[in-house]
């Protein structure tokens, strides 16, 4: 039975290994792509789904479009606006960065947003840095 189930994990390995290259290829994917957390975690998410639902329910059911993807990322938008707004109000000295660039040899634009803090008059002159990963 260990070697069916080699046998199967070798084969499961082989079959995604050629969906992400298919991937890579037809939706113009960069390579790392297997290599991000969160393509991992969709895969982890993907293995619990099939664990729990089998083959009862097709692929095509729990995919969700693009339109619902949007909505769920003006809804994450939104929670961690208001997150950060309620981490601000509590802070009593905070600057606030802006800055935006454009790369020199392929011209792509970036943005970025610092928010720099004092969290107590003792440490009026040491700033620390607050994380919002959306």
């Amino acid at each position: 039975d260990i070697r069916n189930k080699s046998r199967a994990t070798r084969l499961a390995k082989h079959k995604l290994k050629k969906a992400i290259a298919e991937c890579c290829i037809f939706d113009s994917r960069p390579f790392a792509l297997a290599d991000g957390p969160d393509f991992q975690k969709i895969i982890h998410e993907t293995m619990s789904i099939g664990r729990s639902l089998g083959k009862s329910i097709p692929v095509e059911k729990i995919i969700p479009n693009r339109t619902t993807i949007s909505q769920e990322i003006d809804a994450m938008y939104t929670f961690r606006k208001n997150q950060l707004k309620k981490i601000i109000k509590s802070i009593n000295r905070y600057s606030i960065t802006i800055d935006f660039w454009t790369e020199s040899h392929t011209g792509v634009n970036f943005g970025g947003v610092s928010l720099l803090l004092a969290p107590s008059l003792n440490a009026a002159f040491i700033l620390g840095s607050l994380s919002v990963t959306i």
